[in-house]
Formats: structure tokens, sequence, C-alpha cells
């Protein structure tokens, strides 16, 4: 299997998601003629003929310098915050230098750098000693794909085999400018001790184009859109990235502005009426729009990301900026032990753009070893801030081949020792776990035959619903401390992963959820349920989420009490619209020492009959070992109680305890609301 498929695969449950929107991936994309022949009015002819991008300065303004500012709140290392995430620091010492500018590469944004590039690593791969690929000087540096150098329909820039190896740049100033809006930028892959240093990854053209919304016809289901200059139009950018297409308005409040989880999906390809273009998306759609909306359209890819590293063990990244991507802004696919640090995913500073990276800001899939994410931004991401997990397994990858032997038909970095976890997703059960007594793999790292210490029988495996999970895969031992978060579409941390820290965290956004420690079941069966997490000192800030979503919630779905040994202390919400903390499936939870607070007026006080039915704080579900300690309330809009406690609740302090609750309501309003009062048998 080839290197392609082993990054396609680590996407695949995105790629079967996208198979439930309507069939826009086949859609005959019309370019009008004068359009198709002429230069894209985002380029220039150069002497040689050839296209050259234009770099609108509304679009691409000129890098600013100093550091964008990360987590208001301060962080020191300590003992206990040390036995957390990757700690291991990239090798100092000599380092031989290769100039990529010396091999030909110019920063002027027209000098095509992909052949300079390649010749200055294959003079590097030539080296005994580590090495250094070095960007000279400020400015933007131009990549166009190349086959015959390297380039595949993953990416422009691809770096296999490397070991000691620092890719630098002279900082921010330094753009890695892609010219090709469907593919990946940089990729490491079958590397050790890599680190990329300094420099910032942007596309041109973008991988998305936007502009105002300059006619509704509700009854017809249709708007028109007006692209905003230096923008590629609707038509022309879809038929230039293959995917899947859909579109977000711009929603402004409080002075943030974001895209709403809700998206627009076009029900047949845009077409070009005059200088604007029509979407046909219909009435009730339509009926939500009014002219002078903002409004981006995407296309979005599965596996094509602006930086990506696989099958790397020792990987570093440090002061490195995505202002754009097809997919998400940086994956780890099979990473052994990572240090993110000082990456920023975000929209330029003083550009009109309304969106940063298409999808996830930071995609962490199966990765061992430790991974600490410090000091870091995200802002304007099309999806998740940080999203931490592994591979579901189904029968579809996953073959008996023996009584205890089974086969992996997908590239993944198993190991001697490892164990297998077995889920029933539908229930959201988790039937048991077996060690991985060996392992041999193939050249593509498909798992050719795996032997098990028990066979799968042993735990109740069903192959017709069941899914299996490398717990060790699962970015287990993280950490993410002093980032700020915010403006995206969805959940800044999205996090499926045991034995955790999210610590000194600034999280401002207004849509989406703060912290997600959740299970995304059949329909999104990435895993791992996480146990173990602690989530201390953060400040969240006007999050929400269509006004009902709480800045930290913990649900997997099912009956039965998977999340096991969480921490939520030292926390400050402020503003928040609903629920500061919900939690569904507990066994083992503190909250301690936590302040929540909500200006009058701020709050959403309707509630939601299935996902948030009481009008209170802090929700309990289906809980047991829960203490909540030192709670600090000030919401005198809150209507029904600060705590509720669910009726399927342990009985009694076995299953809540609560002292020392400082609680400043409305005259009536109770400080707890316990459900198991009314419940048969209820205390």
């Amino acid at each position: 299997m080839s290197r392609k498929v082993a990054v396609w695969q680590c996407d695949r449950d995105d790629q079967e998601a996208f198979s439930t929107w309507p069939s826009i991936a086949g859609w005959a994309w019309v370019v009008p003629v004068a359009l198709a022949v002429a230069a894209p009015p985002i380029a220039s002819v150069t002497g040689d003929g050839r296209l050259a991008p234009v770099f609108a300065a509304a679009v691409y303004p000129s890098p600013r310098a100093g550091a964008a500012p990360v987590s208001e709140v301060a962080f020191r290392e300590t003992p206990e915050t040390r036995r957390y995430g990757f700690n291991v620091p990239f090798p100092a010492g000599r380092r031989r230098i290769f100039v990529v500018d010396d091999y030909g590469a110019r920063p002027d944004g027209a000098t095509d750098c992909t052949p300079a590039f390649a010749r200055a690593w294959a003079a590097a791969r030539r080296c005994s000693l580590p090495v250094e690929l070095l960007f000279r000087r400020s400015g933007r540096y131009l990549f166009r794909p190349d086959p015959g150098l390297g380039s595949d329909d993953l990416a422009i820039l691809i770096v296999r085999k490397a070991v000691g190896l620092r890719i630098r740049g002279q900082g921010a100033g330094t753009v890695l400018a892609m010219a090709d809006p469907k593919l990946g930028g940089l990729q490491v892959t079958d590397s050790s001790g890599v680190m990329l240093q300094g420099f910032t990854i942007d596309y041109n053209p973008l991988p998305f184009t936007q502009g105002a919304v300059s006619q509704v016809d509700p009854d017809a289901g249709s708007f028109r859109l007006r692209t905003d200059a230096g923008y590629l139009p609707p038509c022309e950018m879809g038929a230039r990235i293959p995917g899947f297409h859909g579109g977000y308005t711009l929603q402004q409040a409080n002075g943030y502005r974001w895209l709403p989880i809700g998206g627009v999906t076009p029900r047949t390809p845009p077409s070009v009426e005059g200088d604007e273009t029509r979407f046909d998306v219909g009435s009730d759609v339509a009926r939500t729009l009014k002219t002078g909306d903002r409004f981006v359209f995407v296309g979005r890819r599965i596996a094509q990301t602006a930086l990506s590293a696989c099958f790397t063990r020792r990987f570093y990244v440090k002061d490195v900026t995505v202002h754009a991507s097809p997919t998400c802004g940086l994956l780890l696919n099979n990473v052994d032990g990572a240090c993110i640090d000082g990456y920023a995913d975000e929209i330029p500073a003083g550009s009109n753009r309304l969106l940063a990276t298409n999808a996830d800001g930071l995609y962490v899939h199966n990765v061992r070893g430790g991974i600490t994410i410090r000091n870091c931004r995200f802002m304007g991401q099309g999806d998740d801030c940080i999203n931490l997990h592994t591979t579901a397994w189904s029968s579809r990858w996953l073959r008996p081949v023996g009584d205890r032997e089974v086969a992996i038909a997908s590239p993944i970095d198993l190991r001697k020792g490892d164990t297998i976890e077995i889920m029933d997703p539908n229930a959201g059960k988790i039937k048991g776990s077996i060690r991985v007594l060996s392992v041999i793999s193939n050249a593509a790292h498909e798992v050719v035959r795996c032997r098990l210490a028990a066979p799968l029988s042993s735990v109740g495996y069903d192959a017709k619903t069941d899914a299996a999970y490398v717990t060790d895969l699962a970015g287990s031992n993280f950490k993410i401390v002093r980032c700020r978060f915010g403006q995206n579409r969805s959940r800044c941390m999205l996090i499926q992963a045991r034995h955790g820290l999210i610590q000194a965290n600034t999280i401002e956004n207004a849509e989406g959820y703060g912290v997600v420690l959740g299970y995304g079941g059949a329909a999104w069966a990435e895993g791992i349920i996480p146990t173990d997490v602690t989530i201390r000192d953060n400040t969240f800030r006007n999050v929400t989420g269509v006004g009902l979503a709480p800045p930290i919630e913990a649900n997997d779905g099912s009956p039965d009490r998977n999340f096991r040994r969480i921490v939520v202390e030292a926390n400050r919400f402020v503003n928040p619209r609903k629920m500061a903390i919900s939690v569904s499936g507990m066994q083992g939870l503190r909250i301690s020492g936590n302040r929540v607070s909500t200006d009058p007026g701020r709050r959403n006080t309707w509630n939601h009959p299935q996902w948030y039915p009481v009008d209170c704080s802090i929700s309990l579900r289906n809980c047991s070992g829960v203490l909540v300690d030192r709670l600090s309330l000030v919401d005198r809009s809150i209507r029904e109680a600060a705590i509720t406690i669910g009726a399927d609740c342990a009985p009694g302090t076995v299953g809540v305890t609560l002292r020392g609750i400082r609680a400043d309501l409305a005259p009536g309003v109770p400080v707890v609301r316990d459900e198991r009062k009314a419940a048969p048998g209820g205390p």
C-alpha cells in the first residue's frame, strides 16, 4: 500500500461521514469560456508565458512583526505537569546548513521554488551529519506541484526518510506559498528527529472563496453572491478543487466574527450570472439569508493538509504559522512523540479573509509517546481547533486470520505490548481489551499478522457492529498548555484520549464548545473514550454554540459511566450563554474551585428539550462519585437552579457530594435541583 493510502486512511471517518452529504463530489463544474481561456483575475502572466499569482494586499497583507498573543493565563512547569506530554528537547549540536536560496529559490512570489527545494534536500541527504534546510530571507517562496520532483496527489513538497533534519525560515515573514489549492503543502514521512521552525504556510489561490450576498430569492430557493476582489469565482474554485463544497455565512456579535456550525450545501453546482454567482440552496436555507450577508464557500478535501508528519518519531514544530489549507493546518498521523510549540493557525493579521484552514487547525491521529501542545494560537478554523483521537477499526479493516491472530488492512504503527480495545459504538459500550503479543508489518506499514493474548471472541467481539481501537495510539499522555482558541466553527478542543492535562489556556469563542471529552458513536466512531484528564486554570470567555453549547462537556451517549477520573478545577467561566459544565456518563469527577459569572442579559434562558432541558450552570447526568467543591457562581438570570443532578445519577453521596457552594442567584432560584428525589426510590 502506498504512502498516499496511509494518509487517506487517517481521514477515512471523514470520508465516510461526507458520504451522507448530497452527491456533489461528482459535479460537472461549468466555467464560462471567457474565464477558462483568460488569466485568472488573481494572476498575471510572466515573461515566459506562465501565470504568476498576484498577492492582493487586502488578502495577503505584509506579515506583521512581533509575536501574536497566546493565553492570558500564566503557566509554570512543575514536577506534576512534567508527567504529561512529550518533554524530549530537539537535539542541539552541529548541523550542516543547506541554503535553499543557493539552489535557485527566490522569495519574489513568482519564481517556482520546488526545483530548488528538491535540489537542496537531495544534497542534504548525502550528508552524514544532521542537516538544516534554510530559507535565508523573508518574502514569498512560491511552490508548484511537480510529480518529477516528488509531488503527488496529497502534497507538493515531500520529505522522506529524514534523520536529524531542521527546516527553518526567518520567522513569520518567510512565507512558503503553495500554488495549488487542492494539494497539501509540506509533508514529512518515515523520518526521525525532524523540526519545522520559523516560517508560514499560505496558498495562492486560496482553497476557498468569499463575497457578499447581493440578492436573495426565497421562493426560488436561491441567492446570488458577488465575489470579493482577489478571490477565485466559486465556479472556478470548484473546478480546481475536487471534493466537497459548501459554505457558511459570517456571524458577528459583541466584537466577534465566526462561522456557525450549520452550513449551506448547494443542491446543484453554482452558476454564473453576469459578474455574480447563483447558488441553489432551497427555500428553507434561502430564508435565513439576507442581502449584505458575508459568505465563504469552501472546497474541502480529505487528506491534503498544509503541514503533515506521518510515521515519524520525535517531531517538532516551533513558531510556524498556517494561514490556509484545503483541510487541516497540521496533521500528525502515526507519530511517536511530538512537541508543537508556538504554532499558529489563523487568518493573517490585516487580511479581509473570513476563514483560516478549511477544517481543523491541528488534527492529531494515531499518536503515541506523548504530545505537548503549548503557546499555540487557533483562530478562524472551518472546524475544530484541536482534534485528538485514534482510528476506529471496523471489520472492513480488521480481519481475523486465526484463533488469536488478526490482520489490519491499512497502515498503522502497531507494536508488541499494545492494547486493542473492543467497543460497540452503537451502544457506547466498552466490551474489553486484549494485549498484542507480536506484530509483523510490511514496508507500507500494513499489519500483515498480529498475534493476540486472547481471541477476539473472549471479549464478545461482533464483526457486524464493533470497532477496535489501539489505545496506545490515541494521543495518550497529552499536554495542552497556554494556548489561545477562538472564533472557529466548531469545538476548540475535541479530546478522545486518556491521561492528559489542559491548563492555562484562553478559550474565547463566539461559536462551538470549549473542551469536549467525547465519543462520536456509530456516526463518527473516532475514539477512545477519555479517562484521567485534568482541566485546570483555564479562562472560558463568551463560549457558546447557537446559544447552548457549554464551555466544558463530557458525553458519549452511553448508559454506561465510561468517563473516569476527570478533574475540572480552578477554571474561570465568563459569560457562558447556558451551562458552564455539562457531563453525562461519569464515574469519578471532581469539580473544584471554579468561578462562573454572567453579565445581565447575556444568558440564553430558553431550553432544548433533548440536549439542555434545564436552565442551570452545572448539569450532572448519569454520574457517580462526583464532588462539587468551592464553586463561586454569579448569574441572576438562571431560572431553575445553579446545579442540576439528574434522576439517573447514583443515590446520595455515592452519586454527588456538594460543599462550599456560593451562588448569587435571583430570588427564589434554588442552588440545587436534585431530580433523584422525584424518582422512585430516590433520596
